[in-house]
């Protein structure tokens, strides 16, 4: 099997927010953004588990 390298992601980390944080700055339930998420209004990204709202 031969070794694959991974390139570094790259990910403006100034515009990502948690959900609970995005959710609040909207004024709106954590629900709510995941729903927005499901619904694809809302870009996501996963970084260890964790997800964020890429904000532009």
């Amino acid at each position: 099997m031969e070794a694959t390298t991974l390139q570094p992601l790259k990910i403006d980390r100034t515009k990502l927010k948690t959900v609970r944080n995005y959710a609040v700055q909207c004024g709106v339930t954590t629900t709510q953004v995941y729903n927005w998420i499901k619904a694809k209004k809302v870009e996501k990204v996963e970084i260890d588990g964790v997800t964020f709202i890429q904000v532009s």
